[in-house]
């Protein structure tokens, strides 16, 4: 586990170097689509307790740990936040507002959320993309000021939003409704995934930091493979099983929650076999 440290303060000015944007999807990835309300819905007790968030008219169940992942990113001067889903503009700023209030008691000014009139047509064949979607989420949207695509993540759950060329910044996080795909058990994933996500970053975190950027520490990982079945490449399916970034994701939240613990049905969980 990389050891953190707090020599980054140093840097802390007008004249401080460039951010790491973080990308971040809603739907998959922070929370789980529910069912509309109305005026005759009996609400649920969750949605007291910041579980569940309510935003054009639908329930939203909200991974664990999420409101504790985005004050831990909003907490860390030289990361950017962005929000990008392909859900309405209404929705997600709606859902955006109540998660920051969740995280962090307020809506931090200035923040970009960017929405599915947002979404461009793919600009080249589809076969040169992650996945056939005709639609992308271009990065470069994202991107404000001095901020590099170089220094840039996109936390996926559906990889066929991310544009061609841009695949080197994914981090893929599958929907815990698909962990049969990928040999995890899905209490583990519904349960851990915000740590997994959290982890990942602060890794890219910390190198970028240390004037490396953040894509390198991603194809380090690896988070994309050859692919060899018509497109150049591949989520890395396997990335997610890796222990060590729930881990490191525990360590970096505990420093905002105390109480944050990794939750397991079994000390090995996590499959060891391969794709």
């Amino acid at each position: 586990m990389l050891r953190r440290t707090n020599f980054f303060r140093l840097f802390q000015s007008n004249f401080c170097r460039s951010k790491m944007t973080v990308v971040l999807d809603i739907d998959g990835t922070l929370a789980t689509p529910g069912k509309k309300i109305d005026s005759k819905t009996i609400r649920s007790s969750d949605e007291k307790i910041g579980k569940i968030i309510i935003a054009a008219e639908h329930e939203h169940h909200l991974y664990s740990y999420a409101p504790q992942s985005i004050r831990y990113l909003y907490n860390q001067p030289d990361v950017r936040v962005v929000f990008f889903s392909s859900g309405i503009k209404e929705r997600n700023d709606e859902f955006v507002e109540k998660l920051s209030k969740l995280a962090i008691g307020s809506m931090p000014v200035g923040i970009t959320i960017l929405s599915r009139n947002d979404l461009i047509a793919s600009k080249k064949n589809k076969i040169y993309a992650l996945g056939y979607g005709e639609h992308k989420k271009n990065i470069m949207l994202a991107l404000k000021g001095d901020c590099k695509i170089e220094n840039a993540a996109i936390v996926e759950d559906d990889w066929s939003y991310v544009d061609a060329e841009q695949e080197k910044n994914l981090i893929y996080s599958p929907d815990p409704r698909l962990f049969s795909e990928f040999c995890i058990d899905e209490y583990f994933v519904r349960q851990n995934k915000m740590l997994f996500i959290t982890g990942v970053l602060d890794i890219c975190l910390l190198n970028f930091r240390r004037g490396i950027p953040v894509t390198k520490t991603l194809s380090l990982m690896p988070n994309i493979l050859p692919d060899g079945m018509g497109r150049p490449y591949k989520p890395n399916y396997d990335l997610p099983k890796q222990r060590k970034f729930y881990e490191h994701g525990l360590s970096c939240l505990k420093t905002v929650d105390p109480n944050v613990i990794l939750k397991e049905t079994f000390p090995d969980v996590i499959c060891r076999q391969g794709r």
